[in-house]
């Protein structure tokens, strides 16, 4: 049996959603999301409050689950895209499976890198930055293009769940998908219904474009290929 693999503070990375993410200590390309502390404690407190788990949609997915039910969904809605593309989607962080670390089981994850090789900024960052560049806007319609052609479902459509890097293979810049991949409604409506689907989607796609505007890649444009981590 493997140790843990000990996930240090000097490779805390973010957090944010009630998980914290680390660099993966072995493998450059990697990252490892584990689940807050709290989280967990809160999870085993809330199992004494029958009403309020009865209450909960998807009881039985919650009490299957627990804290890691999001990361179920997730995945869920990760297999349904593999299963309608057959390809591995660009637009999300790839997943790699799970991992027993120091802080708990961990998540992990495809580490998306700006083209100088460190960890992609998130948009929200690259928006405050507010400088020049390559516009935004295209890189939206992009986004969108590629969800909408795999029919993925997003939770949470915020300029912290996205970020700027650039493609493994040719080093242009993306927007990717961080957090937020699933469907965590009752009702999958956008699921069901292709008419409720392209709603969504336009909705969405609109908002973020409004949200960005006319900003563009502050910092972000390059002349050459930049050597990404482990290269």
């Amino acid at each position: 049996m493997t140790s843990p693999i000990r996930l240090r503070d000097s490779d805390f990375v973010a957090a944010g959603g009630g998980r914290m993410v680390f660099q993966h200590p072995e493998r450059p390309e990697l990252l490892i999301k584990v689940l807050r502390p709290e989280r967990l404690v809160a999870n085993g407190a809330n199992k004494e409050k029958w009403l309020r788990r009865l209450l909960r949609p998807l009881s039985r997915t919650h009490r299957r689950f627990g804290p890691y039910r999001e990361w179920f969904l997730e995945h869920e809605e990760y297999i349904a895209i593999l299963n309608r593309t057959r390809t591995i989607p660009d637009f999300v962080a790839g997943y790699h499976g799970f991992v027993d670390t120091d802080r708990g089981l961990g998540m992990i994850v495809e580490r998306i890198t700006a083209p100088n090789g460190a960890i992609a900024p998130t948009l929200h960052k690259v928006l405050r930055a507010d400088g020049e560049g390559m516009p935004l806007a295209p890189l939206i319609d992009a986004l969108f293009d590629r969800v909408g052609a795999a029919r993925a479902v997003l939770k949470d459509v915020t300029t912290r769940n996205i970020v700027l890097g650039v493609h493994p293979h040719d080093r242009s810049l993306r927007l990717v998908v961080v957090d937020g991949l699933s469907d965590p409604t009752v009702l999958r409506v956008k699921t069901w219904s292709q008419a409720a689907y392209r709603h969504w989607l336009a909705r969405h796609r609109a908002e973020l474009r409004a949200r960005v505007g006319s900003a563009r890649c502050a910092g972000f444009e390059i002349s050459a290929p930049v050597a990404g981590p482990g290269a």
